[in-house]
């Protein structure tokens, strides 16, 4: 765990895991991270940003107008996109 500052109101903590994601631990981990997450909620934290695994919350994070205009955006490509095929993330 790190954590840094960013103002007088505003304490970011990153959690990193240290497991392979394709193991099964990995999941014991993730589960670890998501009860951290509720208990940062229960006292007003947040997520700043969305990852990999988190876009889910990306309406709470990132707000419905920035989501959708990253859908509008990201359309054209994932059309074209051979590894998506054409589905919308």
């Amino acid at each position: 765990m790190e954590g840094f500052a960013t103002n007088r109101r505003e304490l970011v903590l990153l959690g990193f895991i240290p497991h392979d994601e394709r193991k099964f631990n990995f999941n014991l981990a993730f589960g670890f991270l998501l009860s951290v997450m509720r208990i940062a909620q229960k006292y007003e934290g947040r997520n700043y940003t969305t990852g990999l695994h988190f876009t889910g919350f990306a309406e709470q994070i990132l707000g419905r107008e920035v989501v959708e205009r990253l859908r509008q955006y990201k359309q054209p490509c994932h059309a074209l996109c051979r590894y998506t095929g054409g589905e919308d993330r």
